[in-house]
């Protein structure tokens, strides 16, 4: 962790302030920013003079500002001479240059590895698969953060309960991935579609008698759930035939394949409904093995053609606990519906096998829907291929309608729970008995029950094929790699001193990140025989203890950077420089390469650390910055937090969900690797989109085969740069509304790195609307009831209203939706129109863009500044504007280039010494 580092005030100093300075801000600034007043949030009678402690200097850089542009004291007020200003400013720049001076001089500091960084380097040690490290990463507790940042060295505290925690997933890790027993076979399951017993009888076209549990179709009485099945009925219309050894699916829709659900006429499961996805459950649900599977599916597809059509024929596979928990793949059927070929695909599945009912398997693919309805004018109507008799199905709604009015009509009543209860249930019999009469006219008539639905051509609606499904895993490589290079030597050799020596010898440097004395190899070899003797262990479980204990030790838990002489920065050694490198654009270990150059004292030559960081920029590690850089200043990694009102935001799906979730790690992959000017983040002429994001933001060329992919966009689309991004716009609300003063809040922080002051005490929230179509700036307007207030949302909300052209979800949208309205004629138009805190004015969204481009120096310092402290691991404030202004200056020679803007941090100074 860093050594805190301190800027006392010198007796000269301390006496100026005494004589001078306090007295000039309890004259003209404590009226306004004290315990009584915070204008702006912003206090300034308990502000310390410590510059480099808390965000001491950047309070005091705001008050320099304000007094040298004569906006402070406010020009209502006494005005103090330029003498008695200048004297103030004078002694606020001197401190904080004495600050800067001290900070450069720091000692080097150590800090532990957060627990990205942590799971990373053990994956890069032993040779982990990703998606297993990633499913341990929340066996320890979220770090802290500084800034924004989980890096700093100041909240990445360790204690005994962490460390106890460092030594089970050590030990887990080596038992589970390394030292473990060869697997004595893989697991496998494989259905042939011919060879299924279906529970329907092809001749005839009738279903066959169900046990009391087992049910194709179910009439839905209410919100209590109780259900009455569809007992033994003519179809008359089927979802899917038996054909070529196969089965042919004319519906599609989503199966929840556990043996209730194989509604086949009814609700409609899907490619994987009935008793043949129940085969396939069977075998899944007996998955205790977290790891890698493979899914073999023969199938063929006909896409469909007119108003039915898809665009490819797609087959979802879902495992795990619940919809925000499933490990997902999907399949595109490109074969010919007659001529089927294998598609194979792998998925790392976690098993729940301690919770009951834990692992649920659902496959389903985008045919039409077999069973569905919809509200159209009042009515309910049936919607989807299969549609039921006309008397069934106006008994079934009336049922509906009149079990549900009973709790409606006594509920205004009064009536208690438990009665309204009891006269619900009370109708069940008369709907049994009614409902047996019906079903037995059906039968002994021979009349169908299920129709093909009109609107549907059956030769244009898309079909799949399905022959035969394989479900293999866990796949796993034996011997790990991992072990092998642990016992390089063979397994076959004795374990002695000798070749214990060897092992450790070859681990401690990797797991070290740095060359070993001999004496420390030796330590380890006398600790592993001690413990061998001590506890009776075999050869290699007192290696695995010795490797256990090494991951425990700081020398691996933390990134260590020894002071030399205090009195004056320390050049970093060409290891320190290795790990301060990749942990920064990686966030892992340094690789073979950096390790070479580090050993060959080459790694502080300026050509050849420039050559470094494109290849490490380029490399695939290079997401560690993406993700753990651009997830955190986008706080991306709080997406998915908003509880969206699907009620109210039907489009909003989970799988969108998960597609703006994604978007801003792409759009700064194009950034980053494409080496383009980083004021794209503020607008730009392309955005990096899937087919989900496409049909959202209303912008064509993106097929779903794409995957996210590079579209050029016209201003008119409303797209560009992260402010017009779905994920972003979503979070910055509360899941029904848009709430623009938190979006004006993360722009200012997040964009110009201004965090807003907070509200003073029992300001209260924006209420909703209630009974009156107001607008959100209407609404706002209202909220600057008092002068605390209105000081700091004159400057704050126009970052926000500006962006009310995005609704909740982030559609566009000219006139106010949401909270009861519908964005119609008779819903207020939007108001955009505001000004920047330097009285720049705008009036549209396009505007607003321009504005902030037009001040791009907010954003370049701002977002300068998040990347030193990122790379840095400590805050940046305004005792760094030497610093600052180095990196700025480089940027601004360079066209604001990204990788000009990493080369250059990598450069200076502070990155390159303790």
């Amino acid at each position: 962790m860093a050594p805190a580092v301190a800027a006392p005030l010198s007796a000269e100093s301390q006496k100026q302030f005494d004589q001078t300075v306090k007295p000039f801000l309890e004259d003209h600034c404590y009226s306004c920013h004290d315990e009584e007043k915070t204008r702006a949030g912003f206090r300034i009678d308990t502000l310390g003079t410590d510059f480099l402690a808390d965000k001491n200097a950047d309070n005091w850089k705001e008050i320099y500002d304000n007094i040298g542009l004569g906006k402070m004291p406010p020009k209502k007020e006494t005005r103090p001479s330029e003498s008695e200003a200048r004297a103030v400013t004078d002694w606020i720049d001197q401190e904080m240059r004495n600050a800067e001076r001290v900070a450069k001089n720091s000692p080097g500091h150590t800090r532990r590895l957060n627990r990205t960084e942590y799971f990373n380097t053990l994956r890069d040690l032993f040779h982990l698969d990703e998606d297993y490290v990633r499913s341990l990463e929340d066996e320890l507790p979220p770090d802290g953060k500084v800034d924004g940042f989980d890096r700093v060295g100041a909240a990445l505290y360790i204690d005994q309960t962490q460390l106890a925690k460092y030594f089970e997933l050590a030990d887990r890790v080596l038992n589970e991935r390394i030292l473990t027993p060869q697997p004595k076979e893989v697991v496998s399951a494989k259905d042939f579609a011919k060879d299924i017993q279906f529970r329907s009888e092809t001749d005839g076209g009738k279903l066959t008698i169900l046990k009391p549990t087992e049910r194709f179709g179910t009439i839905f009485l209410g919100p209590s759930g109780w259900t009455k099945s569809l007992a033994t009925l003519p179809t008359g219309a089927k979802i899917f035939e038996m054909k070529n050894g196969g089965i042919e699916y004319l519906a599609g829709g989503k199966a929840s394949p556990i043996g209730s659900h194989g509604a086949y006429a009814t609700t409609g499961a899907g490619a994987g409904g009935g008793y043949w996805a129940s085969r396939v459950y069977t075998f899944l649900s007996k998955i205790t093995q977290q790891g890698k599977y493979r899914l073999k599916l023969r199938a063929g597809a006909f896409a469909g053609k007119g108003k039915h059509a898809v665009e490819n024929v797609k087959v979802q596979f879902e495992f795990g606990k619940d919809s925000g928990n499933m490990d997902r793949a999907s399949i595109l059927v490109d074969a010919p519906l007659d001529q089927p070929k294998d598609f194979v695909v792998d998925v790392y599945l976690h098993p729940r096998p301690e919770i009951a009912a834990g692992n649920r398997t659902n496959f389903y693919w985008n045919g039409v829907p077999s069973g569905s309805q919809a509200a159209i004018e009042g009515k309910l109507v049936q919607t989807g291929l299969v549609i039921r008799a006309p008397e069934l199905w106006q008994f079934e709604d009336e049922s509906v309608i009149a079990y549900n009015r009973t709790a409606y009509v006594e509920g205004k009543k009064g009536t208690s729970q438990q009665r309204i209860n009891e006269l619900m249930t009370a109708q069940i019999p008369a709907v049994n008995e009614k409902y047996d009469r019906l079903i037995a006219d059906y039968v002994s008539a021979g009349k169908p029950v299920f129709f093909y639905n009109p609107d549907f051509d059956l030769e244009s609606i898309p079909r799949l094929f399905i022959e035969s499904w394989e479900v293999e895993g866990p796949i796993v490589e034996w011997p790990p790699q991992g072990r092998k290079e642990l016992f390089a030597g063979g397994e076959e050799r004795p374990i002695d001193s000798s070749y214990i020596h060897e092992i450790f010898a070859r681990f401690l440097p990797r797991a070290y990140r740095r060359a070993v004395e001999p004496a420390e190899v030796d330590d380890w070899v006398k600790w592993v025989l001690q413990a061998q003797a001590d506890f009776k262990l075999s050869g290699i479980d007192a290696v695995k203890e010795g490797i256990k204990a090494v991951l425990c030790s700081p020398g691996f838990l933390l990134i260590q950077e020894v002071p030399g002489d205090a009195s004056q920065p320390q050049r970093l050694t060409d290891y320190e420089l290795a790990s301060r490198l990749s942990y920064f654009l990686w966030s892992t270990m340094p690789d073979d390469e950096l390790s070479h150059l580090a050993a060959a004292n080459q790694l502080h030559d300026s050509k050849t650390l420039e050559a470094q960081v494109k290849r490490m920029i380029a490399d695939p590690k290079g997401m560690g910055l993406i993700k753990d850089f651009a997830g955190q200043w986008l706080q991306v990694r709080d997406f998915g937090k908003t509880m969206t009102d699907r009620n109210q935001y039907k489009s909003y799906t989970d799988e969108l969900r998960k597609s703006e979730c994604q978007e801003p790690y792409e759009f700064f992959k194009e950034v980053l690797r494409g080496d383009l000017s980083i004021l794209t983040f503020l607008d730009s002429d392309f955005v990096v989109i899937d087919k989900q994001l496409a049909d959202h933001y209303g912008i064509p060329g993106v097929k779903e085969v794409d995957g996210f992919k590079k579209i050029a966009i016209s201003p008119g689309q409303h797209r560009g740069g992260v402010l017009g991004m779905a994920g972003i716009l979503t979070y910055l609300t509360d899941g029904f509304r848009t709430l623009p003063v938190r979006r004006a809040a993360y722009v200012k922080d997040v964009l110009w790195n201004e965090p807003a002051k907070p509200p003073p005490p029992n300001a209260g929230d924006l209420p909703a609307i209630k009974g009156k179509n107001l607008t959100v700036r209407e609404r706002l307007e209202q909220h600057r009831n008092s002068a605390s207030c209105a000081s700091c949302h004159a400057r704050l909300d126009p970052f926000g209203i500006a962006l009310e052209n995005y609704d909740a979800i982030g559609k566009w949208r000219d006139r106010q939706n949401g909270e009861g309205m519908r964005g119609d004629e008779k819903s207020p138009p939007l108001e955009v129109r505001g000004a920047l805190p330097s009285g720049r004015e705008f009036n549209s969204l396009v505007e607003y863009k321009q504005a902030l481009l037009e001040e791009k120096d907010h954003f370049v310092r701002g977002f300068t500044s998040k990347m030193l402290t990122y790379a840095l691991g400590r805050s940046i404030g305004a005792v760094d504007r030497e610093l600052i202004d180095g990196v700025v200056g480089q940027l601004e020679r360079h066209d604001y280039r990204m990788q000009t803007l990493v080369e250059a941090v990598v450069a200076t100074e502070a990155f390159q010494t303790k």
